[in-house]
């Protein structure tokens, strides 16, 4: 009896038509209001008209009604209405702040450059006479590794698009792959909708998307990408809903192969690349001026940038998120340090040096700085005195714990002490790890090689770079670091010494040898050789 075919429609009113409205309400009750709140007023009520079940002239009725109720609380005698009185206020994002809007972004460059493109391309729509709608993509892809600015990203654009009029409030719903699906056939269809419906006017953040996947997310993804698909173009949500795609590229292009039609509506890619110690360094210096935590006078910020390539080299890396863990890290360091006098502390290299050593402990420091394996000793290698590289018991756990070589040590039984020490532990732990790294990247890890090393000068090239290793890695000025190296060489000439003693003779007894940086040894010939040391002696007769 009711044919579909034959109903009356009834559009919704344009912003023009709205405008009117409004002001001929505000004119009927008494009141006053500029031009330019009555169109900031329209443009907030005809975002909603994204939402279901929009009132139209209804809500202009409505809303009017309640700036006139704030109105009266504000003012007895006032009869026009200001931005206050809708709910509105004077800093939110509109095409005249919107140039800061990503602007305190570090390392985003490429999204920047993306986002000013949308705004051109919706400005010269407007002035064609032409819906910007028409011309701006909805779906997304942020590719990247986490940290990097993916979720920050996404509630911004949630900001620009509602101050374009492109989305009704710009709210940002974040969920997982994995909450689109409840473990029942049939199902995750309908969770997938209902996601999309709640998310209409705003924007669905779908994180670690990769797990769409049915390989990797299970075989009801399969029900939620073929809804996902069928929503994106369905009048529901085509254009109503601002839909992100987010995870690791490899993992998103191997998803995206699952279906062809997901594929071809995520045709926007942003690429979030992981921050260098530069950009690091920048972010780290504002997450500090946050908390009111400025650098101490010595400590100069082009330091920063050398001091945490320790990091951000590192595989594992987690971009912002470390650099924000460095920044709370660091704060209660200073805390700790500056216990009672709290407002003038100051950051100095210490303080951020032990942040980073604490964070790359949590992380699991077998990640970082990796030193090859040198692999079994061979015949000819024992007979000299050979050396890899060493730490004492403290730097063998802070680096990655001394692979043991392929022999079993040699056990050392009835040894005789004789008072010994090792001459490199008036040397940082952290240094001696650095000219290891240091002759391992010159490929010069041999007695010979460091021998050589031990006798350079200071004006010579190959010790002004080892010296600008230590300053980058371990924040210490140029002077200290020459300093720590004269010691290091002064030692390295003690040890020549000490080997020529020993192949005078020893009367029946012999040197057993440990490094000092990763721990190896109970040997009776050198292991590593950037600082080895006799840890004790044994009767020639017990050497097997």
């Amino acid at each position: 009896r009711f044919q579909i075919d034959h109903a009356f429609v009834f559009p919704d009113y344009d912003d023009a038509a709205l405008l009117r409205i409004l002001m001929a309400r505000v004119k009927t009750d008494g009141l006053q209001i500029s031009f330019e709140v009555a169109k900031r007023a329209v443009a907030s009520l005809a975002r909603a008209r994204a939402k279901p079940n929009f009132g139209n002239a209804g809500a202009v009725m409505h809303m009017v009604s309640a700036a006139m109720e704030k109105l009266a609380l504000r003012s007895t005698s006032e009869i026009s209405l200001k931005l206050e009185d809708f709910g509105l206020s004077e800093e939110e994002w509109d095409s005249v702040n919107l140039d800061k809007l990503f602007e305190d972004l570090v390392g985003c460059e490429a999204v920047k450059e993306k986002m000013e493109l949308l705004r051109n391309t919706v400005e010269f729509a407007r002035q064609r006479g032409e819906h910007p709608k028409d011309q701006v993509g909805y779906n997304y892809l942020f590719l990247g590794n986490p940290g990097t600015g993916k979720t920050t990203v996404a509630r911004r654009m949630g900001n620009l698009f509602k101050s374009l009029a492109l989305l009704s409030d710009g709210e940002v719903h974040e969920v997982s792959a994995s909450d689109l699906v409840t473990g029942y056939v049939g199902q995750a269809g309908m969770k997938t909708r209902e996601l999309l419906s709640r998310s209409k006017g705003g924007v669905l953040f779908i994180d670690e998307a990769y797990q769409l996947d049915p390989q990797r997310g299970g075989p009801y993804m399969t029900e939620a990408v073929d809804e996902l698909v069928k929503c994106l173009t369905s009048d529901d949500f085509y254009k109503k809903v601002l839909v992100v795609l987010a995870g690791y590229e490899e993992d998103i292009e191997r998803m995206l192969r699952v279906n062809e039609g997901l594929k071809s509506r995520f045709s926007e890619r942003l690429m979030f690349a992981n921050l260098e110690s530069t950009q690091a360094a920048r972010m780290l210096l504002s997450g500090l001026a946050k908390k009111n935590m400025p650098l101490s006078d010595t400590f100069e910020e082009d330091r920063l940038g050398p001091m945490l390539k320790s990091l951000t080299a590192c595989d594992d890396f987690a971009n912002g998120r470390d650099v924000q863990t460095l920044v709370e890290g660091t704060y209660q360091i200073v805390a700790k340090r500056c216990k009672g006098r709290g407002r003038n502390a100051k950051v100095d290299a210490k303080d951020l040096q032990a942040a980073i050593s604490k964070l790359r402990s949590q992380r699991g420091d077998n990640k970082l700085h990796r030193f090859p394996d040198p692999g079994p000793l061979l015949p000819h290698q024992m007979m000299e005195a050979k050396h890899v590289t060493p730490v004492p018991d403290k730097v063998a756990l802070a680096t990655c714990k001394a692979q043991e070589i392929s022999t079993q040590e040699t056990p050392v039984e009835e040894t005789a002490d004789l008072g010994l020490v090792n001459p490199f532990s008036s040397i940082d732990e952290t240094c001696l790890l650095q000219i290891q790294e240091f002759v391992n990247e010159q490929g010069i890890n041999t007695a010979e090689g460091v021998k050589q090393l031990a006798v350079l000068s200071r004006g010579d090239p190959k010790f002004q770079d080892l010296r600008d290793k230590l300053v980058s890695q371990t924040g210490m000025s140029p002077e200290k670091a020459v300093e720590v190296l004269t010691k290091w060489q002064d030692e390295q000439k003690n040890l020549q010494e000490k080997l020529h003693e020993l192949q005078q003779g020893s009367q029946g007894m012999e040197a057993i040898w440990r490094c000092a940086v990763c721990g190896r040894g109970g040997y009776p010939w050198i292991v590593c050789y950037v600082a080895p040391y006799i840890e004790c002696y044994r009767p020639t007769t017990e050497r097997v």
